[in-house]
């Protein structure tokens, strides 16, 4: 049982790694690169929505 919730731990804190890490790199990294296109809104709509999936996993687990 310990061993159980020493993974279940483990994947909370990735989780939060992933979540953090994504949101900082989509405000850095994604959103000034892709500003001054014209289909700036779709594209960011999608990688919010994948990036939410994505973190949806990790706070289920």
């Amino acid at each position: 049982m310990e061993k159980l919730y020493k993974i279940s731990v483990f994947l909370h804190i990735l989780g939060f790694a992933f979540w953090v890490g994504g949101m900082m790199f989509i405000s850095f990294i994604i959103r000034p690169a892709i500003q001054k296109m014209e289909s700036y809104p779709a594209i960011l709509e999608k990688i919010a929505t994948y990036f939410s999936k994505t973190t949806w996993f990790f706070i289920v687990d």
